[in-house]
């Protein structure tokens, strides 16, 4: 007889979470290193975010008595705040370093977006309405069929012509891109790129990982096979990207969104925003995804091993302060409102 009382093993690991996070050296030598900024440094204070202007609309000032009754409680813990910069950081060493990215799945499917960023980009696509995502780094297709589901989803229950993003097109507003106003409406399609064949093993393999669990093959998913179309080679390969572009314009799309998740060396994203920030429509994303594994690979230890490391938030950074196309961007610092994001100062709205 199974007891009522009986508890996953799984959940008496929650309570842990937080002192496995204090166990994280919070500075882990990044001060003596050349490290990119999160956000300006404010103390993890309810009253203090609520001066940030990110924040502000989002949740509203705080009561006399709830500053009171918080300081109260603060001096009564007798216990210091820390950055919440610096809480983020570990919470994603500890995520990267026990590899939890490997035992994601979305729809049976391998998927390694971390859930944080998952939300975000759902929200993202739900304001933009993007026809078509071109996809650099399809690994085994679990974020291609992340976007697609979403897709999908949209456009069963809330049709391209009654959202606001088609009412806004037809009042001709700022920065709400083109429409279809006189011609068909191409079928949302995920377009994805990778130098592997999509059934390749790779990180699903790690031990613990998607793969042990069972994760399926995404090419016997009947939606994948509807919506995905993946093109096997290299995303900085000129006939990859002359592929990707006979795609958009022999099939009419107008609204472009682009999610670039291949290598994460800065050399190789550069040449990626290079070539791909023009595919990017007006009112769309350019994603750069891994910016944070910058910070996280200049820890005291990964610079002894590996040395200096530049990657995507370093070319994101290169691209926005040499390259002409940058007047055409803003980063988008609101989509980072969950506060912990893998792909900080890279969403970038195009704004013309």
């Amino acid at each position: 007889m199974v007891s009522p009382f009986r508890i996953p093993v799984r959940c008496l690991f929650i309570p842990l979470i937080p002192v496995l996070l204090s166990l994280l050296p919070f500075g882990m030598g990044q001060e003596s290193l050349r490290n990119p900024p999160l956000l300006p440094h404010y103390p993890l204070r309810y009253e203090q975010m609520h001066m940030h202007s990110m924040f502000a609309p989002l949740i509203g000032p705080m009561s006399q008595e709830e500053g009171e009754m918080r300081e109260r409680l603060l001096q009564e813990s007798g216990k210091s705040l820390v950055k919440w910069q610096d809480a983020v950081f570990s919470y994603d060493a500890f995520f990267e370093y026990n590899r939890l990215w490997a035992k994601q799945r979305w729809l049976g499917i391998h998927a390694e977006q971390n859930p944080s960023d998952a939300w975000v980009i759902q929200e993202i696509l739900f304001d933009c309405r993007p026809d078509l995502i071109v996809e650099t780094g399809t690994h085994n297709g679990g974020g291609a069929l992340f976007y697609a589901s979403l897709l999908k989803i949209m456009e069963t229950f809330y049709p391209w012509e009654e959202s606001e993003q088609a009412q806004a097109v037809k009042e001709g507003r700022e920065g709400a891109g083109l429409g279809y106003e006189g011609g068909k409406r191409p079928e949302p399609k995920i377009l994805t790129v990778d130098i592997n064949p999509i059934d390749h093993i790779g990180h699903s393999a790690i031990e613990g990982g998607c793969f042990s669990q069972q994760c399926r093959n995404v090419t016997s998913h009947k939606l994948f096979r509807e919506m995905v179309v993946p093109i096997q080679g290299s995303s900085s390969d000129k006939s990859v990207q002359n592929v990707i572009r006979s795609y958009i314009k022999n099939n009419g799309y107008r609204r472009v969104m682009v999610i670039l998740d291949s290598a994460h060396n800065e050399p190789h994203v550069t040449q990626e925003l290079d070539s791909y920030w023009d595919l990017t429509s007006v009112g769309q994303y350019l994603i750069v995804q891994d910016t944070h594994l910058d910070r996280l690979r200049r820890t005291s230890e990964t610079v002894a091993k590996l040395g200096y490391w530049e990657g995507a938030w370093a070319a994101v950074q290169k691209f926005l302060d040499t390259h002409p196309a940058s007047r055409h961007f803003q980063v988008d610092k609101r989509r980072e409102y969950l506060l912990y994001s893998q792909h900080y100062d890279g969403y970038l709205l195009r704004v013309q």
